[in-house]
């Protein structure tokens, strides 16, 4: 463990603000003691989940309170027959709800997008560390092969989710927004087409990439443990050199399994406290449109559920990197378990 030097992780770390201590992470797990850590992430989520639903009751209450508003200004036009009040009425009461919605939404946006940009930079700082790992148990062939398929699934990340899909879902929530204006419908179905483009990427890319890490389980693990098996039998020859070859390689199996499962946990964590507050957005949101939906203008509700819809689109993201590294990390450590 002395050879590992984890100093570039734990910056990360310290950077997103979280006080977990990953070599301690690395230490506990590789002797054994991993009770507690799923359990403490569950109790984390729970409980950041009720604090993000209590911290956005307020904005809840005045859209609903803005919905009954608009009601009320929609009785007493029809009552003064008078049409110019209640579509004066909405338009301004239009413009205060879309206020809250926006400017809530364009939090999580870049709550997403620092999230992302973090498990990136984790992930940078994980490798040299992992590939050393690798390199203990005679994993070299599987060591450049997952070195290339990580680099290329975290410059897909960046370059296409980033910098591309982020901002199509920002688009997305402004065509509903602006279409929600007007009785017509004029772009429903382009905001459709976003939405079921944005579905198909990530279950497209997930299986690709899951794809190619099972071929690449398939075949590297193989070459490197024909190559061992040289060593392995010269090692034979010499009691005590088959010894020392054993728990060299029992060794190494420890602490590759302890860094990778140290990382899934860590990669849990990052993403723990955006994706409360992506879920908690949603939630109220979609809560909110049911609940104005009996007396509230129908432009109104396809506003507000047009944005829970965009915070859905975030959401999926946001897992889909969480669970496309972690798989990654898990297969990587789980198929070169057995090379002898």
């Amino acid at each position: 463990m002395d050879i590992f030097d984890f100093s570039d992780i734990e910056k990360v770390i310290d950077s997103s603000g979280y006080t977990v201590n990953f070599t301690d992470t690395v230490n506990r797990l590789a002797s054994g003691d991993s009770q507690g850590f799923f359990g403490q992430l569950f109790n984390s989520f729970i409980n950041e989940l009720m604090g993000e639903l209590i911290f956005n009751k307020e904005v809840v209450i005045r859209i609903i309170l803005m919905a009954i508003s608009l009601a009320l200004i929609n009785n007493l036009s029809m009552v003064f027959k008078n049409g110019q009040i209640a579509q004066t009425g909405f338009f301004a009461i239009y413009c205060m709800v879309i206020i809250l919605v926006v400017s809530g939404f364009l939090v999580i946006s870049d709550v997403v997008a620092e999230t992302i940009k973090m498990l990136i930079n984790f992930m940078i700082a994980l490798i040299p560390s992992l590939m050393l790992a690798f390199g203990f148990i005679g994993a070299y062939t599987s060591q450049a092969g997952y070195c290339q398929l990580l680099l290329i699934m975290m410059a897909v990340v960046e370059n296409i989710i980033i910098k591309f899909i982020l901002p199509v879902i920002n688009i997305y929530v402004v065509l509903m927004l602006v279409n929600s204006l007007v009785n017509e419908d004029y772009v429903s179905k382009f905001a459709g087409l976003i939405e079921s483009f944005v579905k198909w990427f990530t279950k497209t890319m997930l299986a690709v990439f899951t794809g190619l890490n099972i071929v690449q389980g398939m075949l590297s693990p193989s070459i490197d443990a024909t190559k061992t098996k040289g060593f392995q039998k010269l090692a034979g020859l010499l009691k005590t050199g088959e010894i020392v070859n054993d728990v060299i390689y029992g060794t190494g199996n420890v602490i590759k399994n302890a860094i990778g499962t140290a990382a899934v946990v860590i990669l849990a964590v990052i993403i723990l406290v955006p994706l409360v507050k992506v879920l908690a957005y949603i939630a109220m949101y979609k809560f909110t449109a049911a609940i104005i939906q009996p007396v509230s203008d129908k432009r109104l509700i396809t506003a507000v559920d047009s944005v829970a819809k965009g915070a859905s689109m975030l959401y999926r993201i946001l897992i889909f990197c969480g669970v496309l590294f972690a798989l990654t990390i898990a297969i990587m450590c789980i198929v070169t378990n057995n090379m002898r």
